[in-house]
């Protein structure tokens, strides 16, 4: 089963675990090891933010994992709207992780700090930047918009920004509920984060409304994490599993990161 604490410090000394042991002697595989853990010690997935220098590092880590949380409808349930499962299972084994590019996409690039401020005018919270939170094995991962910060009711929480491009003319939002679309990937982002609450903030430039999301534990439980996992599955299957790539690729993301700061 996969393991799912609080994400506040993912030491990523933590996933040798993981790696798969080499042909090399006893003697040349603990020095490995020994070297492994150096590197790694105190590295933390969530410094690892889209919107600074180490962009490139925030890609090559998400691209390690088998999921992240806006495939996790695609993957787990196959409900979504733009790919297959299989067409998804397909990207995945041809290592295609190039970013879609489309007139949404780049609304949503350009939009969303004006989104965030947005939230922040409206509702008068702190927002704060986050990273990329994960499983401890390494599998899925999920990078919220923010964090946010309620202050005088002393609560945190997330924030994740959609911007409506086929909406983005109208005069209001004109959904009364969260959209159904954005349910696995917010219910991700609470799982592996440890959080209990999520504002899905939907924008446009005429309007913004906010929704607060409570976090499911059994909808993770019962409903996403078992697809998520027969979606693993079927990806180590048709890899031919092996299993040290992934912390050496998220290692290297995060030690790209540091000597970028």
């Amino acid at each position: 089963s996969i393991g799912l604490g609080k994400r506040h410090a993912n030491n990523l000394s933590t996933f040798q675990a993981v790696s798969r042991p080499s042909r090399s002697g006893p003697t040349d595989e603990r020095a490995k090891r020994e070297n492994e853990k150096r590197t790694s010690e105190h590295k933390d997935t969530r410094t690892l933010r889209q919107d600074d220098a180490a962009t490139s590092a925030w890609m090559l880590a998400r691209a390690a994992l088998d999921a992240t949380a806006s495939e996790f409808a695609c993957a787990a349930l196959d409900e979504s709207p733009f790919l297959s499962r299989a067409a998804l299972l397909d990207r995945k084994l041809h290592g295609n992780t190039n970013q879609v590019d489309t007139p949404a996409t780049r609304f949503g690039q350009a939009s969303e700090p004006l989104a965030v401020q947005a939230y922040r005018d409206k509702t008068g919270f702190d927002v704060r930047a986050t990273g990329l939170y994960t499983c401890d094995e390494l599998r899925y991962g999920a990078s919220p918009d923010g964090v946010v910060v309620d202050r005088a009711a002393g609560e945190e929480g997330l924030l994740e920004v959609k911007c409506l491009y086929r909406e983005r003319r109208r005069s209001y939002v004109s959904v009364a509920k969260p959209p159904a679309r954005f349910v696995a990937q917010v219910q991700g982002q609470l799982a592996l984060s440890g959080h209990e609450w999520c504002d899905l903030a939907i924008w446009i430039p005429n309007h913004l409304a906010i929704f607060r999301v409570p976090r499911d534990a059994y909808y993770w439980d019962a409903v996403l994490k078992p697809g998520l996992v027969a979606f693993s599955d079927d990806l180590r299957r048709r890899r031919g599993w092996r299993g040290g790539w992934r912390a050496r690729a998220v290692t290297r993301a995060c030690a790209w990161t540091a000597n970028a700061s």
